[in-house]
Parts: C-alpha cells; structure tokens; sequence
C-alpha cells in the first residue's frame, strides 16, 4: 500500500463519492434503488427473460433486438442465474469495471514515471471526468466501454509506433490483448466500430494493410454474428436502438452537408468539454511536431486516434444523454492528454523564454478545468436523475403491475414497466417493436399506424410523452381518450416532464380513470395527477395531497 498509495486513495475517492450519492438517491426514493436512466431496465428485462423464459427479447412472447450492447444482457443473465431476481447486478459490474479501469490507468500511468502525486491527481480528474460515478448509476456498459477502450488506445498506439504486431520485442500477452480488445469492444459498445475504423486507417497508412483487415475482421466477427441470429428471428441486422439513435449527416446537396455542420457544431457547443479536450490534443501535436520529426511515436499515435475518434463521433453517434455516450472518449482523451502533456514538460527544461512549457500548462489546464465542471455537474446530477425515474418509470411500473399486468400496454419509454411486470407491450418508439421501428425508418410512421398496430396487439392503455408524437409524426390516434398526466418537477433525464395516459378503447376509459383515481393515493410527493379529462373540457388540475408532500 504505501509503494502503490494512488491507487487505493483514487478508489477510496470513487467509493466515498458512490456511498453518498447512493445514499442521497435511497433517501429521495422511499428506499427504492433505482438507475439514473429507464435504459437499463431494457437489458435487465432481455436478461430476466432469457434466464426464466429462454427468450431473447424485452417480453417474454418473443425476440427482440433492441439492446445497444451485445455482452451487457448476457452479463446480467449470469447475474440472474447465480443470484436470482435483482437489480443490484448492473451496478455490482459497474462498480467491477470501474475498479478495473482506474487500476488500469494506474498502471499505464505508473508505466510512463508519473510521480505517485501527481498519478493521484490524474486518476481522479480521468475518474470524475470521464465521469466514473454517473456512468456507474446509469446501469449500463459504458464502465465496461472505458476500460477496453483505454486499454486499446494505449496497446494500438504501441503497435503502431513498433510498425507490427509480429515484434519480437513485445510479449505475447499484449500481442493477444491486442486482437481480443477488437472484439470485446464491438461486443460492448456499437460505436467501438468506430475505433476500430481509425486505427485500420492508420495501419493501411502505415504500409500494413494486413494487420488493417485481421483487426476489422476481428471486430466485425460479433456484429456479424449477433447480425444474422437476429435475420434469422426476421428482425434487422442491426439493433433497432442503433438503426433509430445512430447519427448518418446527409450529403446529397450542400445545403445537406451544411446542415450536417451545423448540427456537428451545434453538439460541441452544447458539450464544451470536447472541444476543450480537442483542443488540448491539438496543442499537444503541435508541440511534438516541433519537438520531436519522428512521424510514428506512442504519443502522436495516441493523439491522432483521440482525433480522428472524436471527428467520426461527432458525426455518426450521439453525445451527452447524462454524460455516457461520450464518456470513452473522454477517458480515452484525458488519459493521452495528461499523460503526453507530462512527458514533454519533463523533457522540456525549465527556460523562462522557452514557449513549449506554457503551451503543455495550458493543455493540462484545458482539461483539468473542463473535467471539474463535468465531474462536479455529473456527481450533482445523481440523485435527481434517479429520482426522475423513480417518480416516472418506476411509479408506471407500479401501476401496470396492479392494474394491467398481462394485458395490452403501449408505450414511449419501455425499459421498468417490462421489467417489473410481464405484459404485451407495444414500444411506441420502436426500440422493441419491430413494426414500429420499420415504420419510422420508412418514415411512414403516423397516427393511422399507430392506431392500427394498436388495434393488432390488442393494447387497452398507453402511456406516453405526447409532445413526441405532436413534434415527429403528428400526434396521436384521434379515436384514443386521454384521462390523466403525472407531472413531475425538476426534470433531468426523462423524456418529458409529463407522462400521459390514454385509453386506447372507449370501453377501457372508465376503468382507466378508476385506476388513476385509487393508485394517485400511493403516488410520491412530487408527482402531480392532473384528470381525469373528457373530450369536451379542458384539463383541470388536480393534485393528490399526499400526508408527506407540501400542501
């Protein structure tokens, strides 16, 4: 301990930090552990139906392709299996990985001579910039993501510098790390493909074409796979959360490619700490070019991949969405940042009139600043996101569970009600329900559609944000009866402050508002019943008083 001190200092910082806000998040929730995202509870529920019922799917009638990983449901179908119902495994793996992603950058840190201070000092900017807390609470793969990816990052950038794989000079434990990494990263996250792409580039530029094609071959195997079980079951070869939330900028016409630029404008804007991280990469570059005329370095492959990793993300994936779709690259970003901007200062002297030192100063504090508001904002932003999805999606779980549970129930956002309760469950946003998903991808998704498939899987309640529809695809069915909205406040995560229900039969409207009326008793402080409404008023407040919920 007193030899490798940073380590377990940096991890007892995390597990300080995890505690409170876990604690912070029980006391807002009557107890309740709930994920700061309903995203988790899809996995969660293909993994549940997969233990219990042998199908691959988010309802236990049939397949479904609808999970943004490949590994992630079945590491939380090993969980289910060994441990039975729970929902302590998604963060039990987080918390495992993001152990093993901080002991990692120690290592590589350690590796490079950083000082054990200044070791800590980085670990815990990389941890809470990335940021290792919010991802951990989210209940996905993204800890899992980071880990594979740094490790890739350094070991590619190795390989590259060497000029093969096949050097005598490297063990063979690394040469198999580094055709394991490709696939495990595609298994994990979808955008790894991106990765992957970059350093094949620079393979194909270094003369190597072959090492290029075993690389993307290796990462392609899994996708390939999962791909053509999924054909076979008459679903897509991708799944619908990539086909839906996947990014691809037209570029037909100039006005096409100029709003493409806008749009990738638009998405630095609003997350300032990757242009603060780009910019520090660039810095960086500048210098070793004037510094060192050597074209292939461990440092210049590293920040070259950050580079290009970060031009093909911006542009074909999504960021931000409580911090986790670019959360490997800021990793990624600030572990070659801090750790190149180290090496050239302690190479660099200490002359007053010298103009590298102040340039590697201002990189460091590009990224130190940019990675205390990330750290500070995630950490804060905790527990109300768990209390979002606790008020929200687990309050509707709730009220399927006693009311619906094996019946008809149409949604937007389908990850807790599916679950907590076993129902037929029509996904109106088409992560889970194949009609729908083809349907918006023809771009012919529409109220007669909606309505129809309704009517096809014998759906008696929807439960649904209907400015999504009223903004996209004109609304909702106008023969459907809307009885009542929960309203929550401070919303940070869900998809909209307010959730509405409909009675998709004119038969089910009565028992609907029945329902609503008893189960608004049991609703937590801070949701807001307004209903029920007919067709002919305008809707009328009314808030259940609750004895723990200010009059």
């Amino acid at each position: 301990l007193k030899k490798h001190w940073p380590l377990p200092a940096a991890l007892a910082v995390l597990y300080a930090v995890l505690g409170v806000s876990l604690a912070a998040s029980l006391a807002q929730n009557d107890g309740h552990f709930v994920y700061a995202l309903d995203d988790p509870y899809i996995h969660m529920a293909v993994a549940k139906n997969l233990a219990e019922h042998g199908v691959y799917g988010v309802t236990p009638h049939g397949f479904s392709y609808s999970t943004s990983s490949i590994v992630w449901p079945w590491l939380l179908w090993l969980t289910h299996l060994i441990c039975g119902p729970n929902t302590i495994g998604p963060l039990a793996w987080n918390v495992g990985f993001a152990t093993a992603a901080v002991s990692l950058i120690y290592a590589l840190l350690k590796k490079q001579g950083v000082p054990p201070r200044l070791n800590f000092a980085f670990l815990l900017i990389i941890s809470f910039g990335t940021p290792l807390p919010a991802i951990i609470f989210t209940g996905l793969e993204h800890t899992l993501h980071v880990l594979l990816a740094v490790a890739f990052l350094f070991v590619a950038a190795k390989f590259l510098a060497q000029g093969s794989v096949a050097s005598e000079t490297s063990p063979r434990g690394l040469r198999a790390l580094y055709f394991a990494l490709p696939v495990l990263l595609t298994m994990t996250r979808y955008e790894s493909a991106l990765m992957i792409a970059v350093v094949c580039l620079l393979w194909v530029i270094r003369g190597r074409i072959r090492h290029a094609v075993v690389l993307g071959a290796l990462a392609a195997l899994p996708i390939i796979l999962s791909g053509l079980i999924s054909l076979a079951h008459g679903w897509h070869f991708l799944p619908n959360s990539v086909l839906l939330k996947g990014r691809m900028p037209p570029g037909s016409s100039l006005e096409q490619v100029y709003r493409s630029l806008h749009a990738t404008a638009a998405t630095l804007y609003r997350q300032p700490h990757l242009p603060a991280m780009l910019a520090a990469a660039i810095l960086l570059l500048v210098v070793l070019h004037r510094t060192d005329r050597r074209r292939w370095t461990v440092d210049k492959n590293m920040l070259w991949i950050l580079l290009l990793i970060a031009a093909l993300h911006v542009q074909f994936a999504k960021t931000g969405w409580f911090f986790r779709y670019e959360a490997y690259l800021m990793a990624c970003g600030l572990f070659a940042v801090l750790t190149v901007a180290y090496e050239q200062l302690a190479r660099a002297g200490r002359p007053v009139f010298s103009w590298r030192p102040h340039v590697l100063r201002v990189a460091m504090l590009l990224v130190v600043v940019a990675s205390a508001i990330r750290g500070v904002q995630s950490t804060a932003s905790i527990p109300l996101a768990s209390s979002n999805i606790y008020q929200q999606h687990f309050q509707m779980a709730r009220f399927v569970a006693r009311y619906y549970a094996g019946r008809g129930v149409a949604a937007n956002d389908v990850g807790a009600i599916n679950y907590y309760v076993d129902i037929h469950n029509l996904d109106l946003w088409g992560l889970c329900s194949l009609e729908v998903a083809d349907a918006r991808l023809a771009q012919q998704y529409g109220p007669e559609i909606i309505d129809r498939l309704a009517e096809a899987n014998r759906i008696d309640v929807a439960m649904v944000y209907d400015h999504w529809f009223e903004r996209y695809y004109g609304g909702l069915p106008p023969t459907w009866q809307k009885v009542a909205e929960w309203e929550i406040a401070d919303n940070l995560v869900c998809g909209g402050r307010c959730v509405s229900f409909y009675a998709v039969k004119a038969d089910q409207r009565r028992r609907l508002a029945e329902n609503l009326a008893e189960f608004s008793a049991d609703l937590p402080g801070g949701v807001i019943q307004r209903g029920p409404f007919s067709a002919e008023e305008q809707p009328v407040a009314r808030v259940a008083v609750l004895p723990n919920s200010p009059k």
